[in-house]
């Protein structure tokens, strides 16, 4: 049996991720980012989501957390995922849940773009 070092195991991880970044901006003239996506203020996913934001910047990927209030429309959060679906510069959405119950989250979630799905959440990844 071996004992794995979890610091070490993550600072190996966030050295690869940091490279693979690196070589997105040279390559590919894109500014990488992960685009958080936070409905109210249920206070975990608001924690969690600063808390992954940190961690990405901490690698090297930009992140936004794109905050919306607690009554916003369904169909104002599709919009708003269409919108970060179609920006070159987002490789990954994640989404913070739960979202209010006025919201159908499968419907949110099947309509990020399955190579954007961080939590690999979408039909198609699952």
């Amino acid at each position: 049996m071996q004992l794995l070092n979890g610091k070490d195991v993550a600072a190996f991880h966030g050295k690869r991720i940091a490279q693979q970044i690196q070589v997105v901006r040279e390559k590919k003239g894109i500014d990488p980012e992960l685009a958080i996506v936070v409905v109210g203020d249920d206070a975990p996913s608001v924690m969690y989501a600063a808390s992954m934001k940190r961690t990405a910047e901490s690698v090297g990927l930009n992140a936004r957390i794109c905050q919306e209030k607690e009554g916003v429309g369904e169909d104002e959060l599709l919009l708003l995922i269409d919108r970060l679906n179609e920006d070159p510069a987002v490789f990954g959405i994640l989404l913070m849940m739960p979202l209010p119950k006025s919201i159908d989250s499968q419907r949110i979630i099947n309509r990020i773009d399955s190579s954007k799905d961080v939590d690999g959440l979408t039909d198609a990844n699952i």
